[in-house]
């Protein structure tokens, strides 16, 4: 079907025979005038002269006085005149948003001509109503409808409130329109007023004397300054008008929803009778609708399926059709998850409408270091916020390292000295007191910015485009910030833009699938169409009258209304649908976060109105649930001998395959750390293990090879604030939190949490000691110390020499009270878990007891077997959960027996057969090449396990 801009340029020249310098083409926007600058050339075979193509917006930039403003320093302005009116106390960021609402009400009555002295100021008498008599009977019934509510016998609170500043918006609108003009800039609506009075005031002249003709084509909705311009120009018989339409929208039809005709056509239809259409009325391409259309009603379950429709609506044939290929979005938030959603193949794609900035690499690093240089301190946590940032390793090849070093010394209140790894490190973490100087914050943010873009790989030419309009916003606010402004403030403001501010795309818009939102699609048509979310609140958008006039004062001045937006949506849904071939359009069924899970009103009124045979489909997902099933790992003969040649096989190696033989691979075949970076100021569970391990350590360190004593024991347990042992914590807090090994460092300061983590330390060492002193004397023979014992393996037709051995937290001798000598391998625990029976040896072996720590009752028993092996003396494990010491009737022996018969494990001896039985078994599964690294049949652990992500 011929598009309606090819239409248009085929009349044109016919009207002036391929001679079209005179001729200036006016469109709503700009990217219709390169679709027609194209169907031009597409229709001459020889060269022509070329028309101008301008905006209906730089058409009334050419008649004015004044220069358009961008929104901040308009808004800045009137937040200026605000208070100086009324005397306020509120800050620029508590305005801005409703500074918005009221520049927007300015606008709109500018660009309908209304006189502001009556809109904006207050009529306390409603008897006054009665001499307005240039309303008409409907605008004075709305009037005198609101007025009647705000009667002086009920004058709530809110009213008087509302009253008083409503009295002030004529001050205010008189005021800032003599702002504004003095520095000779306007917003939109004032710059078009100031157009239609300069061109009345010297009767036109200046149209009258432009040989040029003026064309307007495809416009609507036309505000009364257009109407005006639109006037001057046909009066002086400059002016050809080409308006898009159907008739099935512009006909008098008694079914329609609205009397008087369809809303799409309500304005097309006034507009026409008074700047007749340059093309015939019965023209083919105003009876595009009538003709056959396959038409879908889609209903999505969620809207990342309406995207993920995409891949499967771009059919050859409609790839192929290129430019004549439009994905429209009602939604325009849905746009990153279309672009990811869009197939793999090379094609080529346009994409008109803007990127959010607030989505941007660029936008979440100004926020994080915003945040970062308002800190009074810098700590670990928001510093590394910023080195992790994607865009800050391109600043320095130190910020890795830097990183690196920070998390494993966990400097968790890092200097300035700390963080100038060079030149660029140096600037980036320089303190900054901002708590009152925006300029030096907007300064150094400025300066960043720059330096990223400087860094920045030369095809990343979308991070470029974030990076320039973020730093012409900084460059706006550097001239708006004043001493009044707090870093508050300004970080609010800042946020508030980025919010309101879209990146765009760069490409060839004449080539590939179009993907747009609705307000680019004007004047545009299109063979296959695919319209998303087209909900009730997308189409047409969630309206409401923000505003400071109420609806009915709105309506009874002429004003814009929800009805006119209303309608000018419609317009565009169905001029959309008029000259397609096929379209389906798409609507999410979900509801939730404030959308509506309801179809639009136009779908439906195209089902009930339009006469056309409509299909309607349900997508689905096309895939059933499917249980969390992660894939094995085939063992190989090279993984297996690189297994038996670790220098030793530890407890935890065995436990983990124990826990799920496929996190064994990750760990010690694949070689991928389980243990995840953090910054978190508290002690985590295993750091807390460490310090307490080490504070027990230095503690009986003096009485290695010697008898413990009580009187030994109570010198530290009776000492006043326990300073030797709260000395030990310090010194193992520096070393096992801090990594710091020497002196040339100072212990950084503890915060809120590890201070009352080192107390809790406190108070378990104190406990430690009271039960210990329960057990004395007993003899010292090692702290931390290794051992390890030989296993020989048979697997795979070969045999294997295993070391497998540890570290024993503490080894010590007693005598019992048959004058039996007996060692004990203690170890210390500071989880909650207190259970220390086992059921049997081969409990210990059972991958579904692992999660009963039964790799503390492994650990201690093979210690124990190792010790009783070299010292000849009965051997025993001993549990010693710090947490439960305290209890009176708590041991730390390990028991064993089945249905509640707790036997003491005294030797090691007495299960040692069974012991070596079931950990050969299991070495041995863990060497068979013919037994595959398995997951846990026990998926509950996958839930905290670090391999989870690899398993998906």
């Amino acid at each position: 079907m011929t598009p309606f801009l090819n239409i248009v340029a085929q009349d044109l020249i016919a009207r002036y025979d391929k001679t079209l310098s005179n001729v200036t083409l006016v469109f709503p926007n700009k990217r219709a005038s390169l679709f027609f600058n194209r169907a031009l050339s597409s229709l001459n075979d020889t060269p022509i002269w070329s028309p101008s193509y301008t905006t209906i917006t730089n058409l009334f930039q050419r008649y004015s006085h004044y220069n358009a403003a961008d929104k901040i320093l308009l808004v800045s302005e009137l937040f200026n005149i605000y208070r100086e009116v009324t005397q306020s106390a509120e800050t620029f960021d508590q305005f801005y948003n409703w500074g918005e609402v009221m520049l927007s009400d300015f606008d709109d009555i500018d660009k309908h001509l209304a006189d502001p002295s009556k809109v904006l100021s207050l009529l306390t008498d409603l008897h006054e109503l009665d001499t307005v008599d240039y309303l008409s009977n409907k605008q004075l019934e709305a009037l005198q409808q609101f007025f009647r509510n705000f009667s002086k016998e009920h004058n709530s609170e809110l009213k008087q409130r509302f009253l008083k500043l409503w009295s002030k918006l004529y001050d205010i609108y008189t005021a800032y329109h003599s702002r504004l003009a003095s520095q000779s800039i306007a917003y939109e609506g004032m710059l078009q007023r100031d157009a239609i009075e300069q061109l009345h005031a010297t009767d036109y002249e200046a149209i009258a004397a432009d040989r040029r003709t003026y064309v307007f084509v495809g416009f609507n909705l036309l505000q009364d300054v257009e109407q005006k311009l639109f006037s001057a120009f046909q009066k002086h018989g400059k002016a050809l008008y080409y308006w898009d339409f159907d008739e099935y929208y512009m006909k008098n039809d008694k079914h329609s929803a609205l009397i008087g005709g369809h809303e799409a056509g309500r304005y097309i239809s006034q507009y026409i009778k008074y700047f007749p259409n340059a093309l015939p009325t019965d023209h083919p391409v105003y009876r595009s609708f009538s003709r056959d259309k396959d038409i879908t009603i889609i209903s999505s379950p969620t809207d990342d399926l309406q995207a993920r429709y995409i891949s499967q609506w771009l059919t050859p044939e409609r790839i192929a059709a290129g430019e004549r290929t439009a994905i429209v979005m009602a939604d325009e938030t849905m746009l990153e998850t279309v672009l990811h959603c869009l197939p793999d193949e090379n094609i080529n794609v346009n994409i008109t409408t803007g990127y959010p900035l607030a989505h941007s690499t660029v936008a979440s690093f100004v926020k994080q270091y915003v945040s970062l240089l308002m800190y009074h301190c810098f700590t670990l946590h928001n510093v590394n916020a910023i080195l992790r940032h994607p865009l800050t390793p391109l600043l320095s090849p130190e910020v890795s390292p830097l990183r690196r070093r920070l998390n494993e010394q966990k400097v968790y209140y890092p200097t300035t000295d700390d963080l100038a790894a060079d030149d660029t490190l140096t600037l980036l973490f320089s303190p900054l007191d901002c708590k009152d100087n925006c300029h030096a914050l907007n300064d150094r943010l400025m300066a960043v910015i720059k330096l990223i873009a400087q860094h920045l790989p030369e095809k990343d030419d979308f991070t470029r485009e974030a990076l320039y309009r973020m730093h012409t916003i900084l460059a706006r606010l550097k001239t708006l910030i004043n001493a009044e402004w707090t870093v508050a403030l300004y970080q609010n403001l800042l946020m508030q833009i980025i919010r309101s501010t879209s990146i765009p795309f760069h490409g060839e818009p004449l080539k590939g699938i179009q993907v747009m939102g609705v307000l680019e699609t004007r004047n545009l048509d299109f063979d296959h169409l695919l319209l998303l979310s087209c909900n009730e609140g997308n189409i047409p958008a969630r309206l409401t009258d923000s505003s400071f006039m109420p609806h009915s004062v709105r309506k009874g001045y002429g004003l814009t209304t929800i009805d006119n937006k209303v309608a000018i949506y419609s317009y565009y849904f169905h001029r959309l649908l008029q000259r397609t071939t096929t379209a389906h359009l798409v609507y999410s069924s979900a509801s939730g976060f404030g959308k509506s899970s309801e179809m639009s009103r136009f779908l439906l009124q195209l089902i009930a109105e339009s006469g056309k045979t409509i299909s309607r489909q349900s997508l689905t997902a096309g895939q059933e649930a499917m249980a969390f099933a992660p894939s094995e790992k085939t063992k190989t003969l090279e993984m297996v001998l690189d297994l038996a040649s670790r220098p030793r096989l530890s407890p935890t190696f065995l436990s983990t395959y124990l826990k799920c033989p496929l996190s064994l691979y990750y760990k010690y075949v694949a070689g991928i750390s389980d243990m995840l970076e953090t910054d978190e100021e508290d002690l985590d569970a295993i750091t807390f293990g460490n310090i307490l391990h080490k504070a027990a350590e230095m503690l009986y360190t003096p009485m290695k090879g010697r008898t413990v004593t009580a009187s030994f024991l109570d010198t530290y347990i009776n000492e006043d604030n326990h300073v030797t042992l709260q000395r030990l914590i310090d010194d193992a807090i520096r070393t096992e939190l801090f990594h710091i090994n020497d002196n040339t460092r100072q212990t950084p300061r503890l915060n809120g949490l590890q201070t009352l983590n080192r107390e809790m330390l406190r108070t378990f060492m104190v406990t430690l000691l009271q039960y210990d002193r329960t057990h004395t004397p007993f003899e010292i023979l090692g702290l931390e110390k290794y051992v390890e014992r030989k296993e020989t393996i048979h697997a795979n037709g070969r045999t294997y020499d295993i070391n497998i051995g540890g570290i024993i937290d503490r080894l010590e001798a007693y005598t019992d009270d048959s004058n039996t000598r007996r060692l004990r391998v203690v170890d210390y625990k500071t989880g909650r878990q207190a259970d220390t029976h086992i059921d049997s040896i081969e409990e210990i072996f059972d991958p579904v007891n692992i999660d009963k720590h039964s790799a503390y009752f492994l650990q201690g028993m093979l210690y124990s077997g190792v010790v009783r092996t070299e010292k000849g003396i009965p051997t025993a494990p001993h549990l010693l959960y710090v947490q439960r010491l305290h209890l009176p009737d708590y041991s730390s022996s390990v028991t064993i027996g089945e249905n509640r018969q707790r036997t003491p494990i005294t030797d090691y001896a007495d299960h040692a057969a069974d012991f070596s039985r079931c950990l050969t078994t299991l070495i041995e599964e863990i060497l068979d090449v013919n037994t595959p690294f398995f997951p846990t049949s026990e998926t509950q652990r996958c839930q905290n396990c670090p391999y989870a992500s690899f398993c998906r």
